[in-house]
């Protein structure tokens, strides 16, 4: 497996949101190469996010596992929703919207269009379905972080 760098190194300038997006999604295109013996050539350009890698790894193993991987199986033609986060700032990416819960607690979300690569204007609208999910997601993570 080899992965490109996502502009947050060392010495580098980091990240930074474009227009009035929390999380720069749009300059989130890392390359990553995967070999292994049996896999076919092919390109993926989907969403993910490097919290897939575990469960694509897990998935060409042939490992079977109850553990809750973030991210999408890089393997699997299935439509997936992005876990992504940025200054403390996280959120879910799909095909269609991104839903973001603010560092302080707050909601927003953006239109997303996959092919372009865009996201729309920001939407005033609250979806507390999607917020629940993005939280739920982040979760696990937060409570082994920070419950210590």
């Amino acid at each position: 497996m080899v992965r490109g760098n996502d502009k947050q190194s060392v010495g580098k300038p980091r990240l930074q949101p474009r227009g009035d997006a929390l999380i720069p999604v749009n300059s989130y295109r890392i390359p990553l190469l995967l070999y292994a013996q049996g896999l076919q050539p092919r390109r993926f350009d989907g969403l993910a996010s490097s919290m897939s890698l575990p469960k694509t790894l897990v998935s060409l193993l042939g490992i079977r596992t109850s553990e809750a991987f973030g991210g999408a199986d890089l393997l699997c033609d299935c439509d997936t929703v992005v876990p992504v986060e940025f200054g403390y700032h996280i959120g879910l990416l799909e095909r269609d919207a991104l839903h973001v819960v603010r560092a302080d607690g707050g909601y927003a979300n953006w239109s997303y269009d996959l092919p372009g690569n865009r996201l729309g204007p920001v939407n005033d609208v609250v979806d507390p379905a999607a917020r629940r999910r993005v939280i739920d997601t982040f979760a696990p993570a937060y409570q082994w972080f920070h419950a210590r």
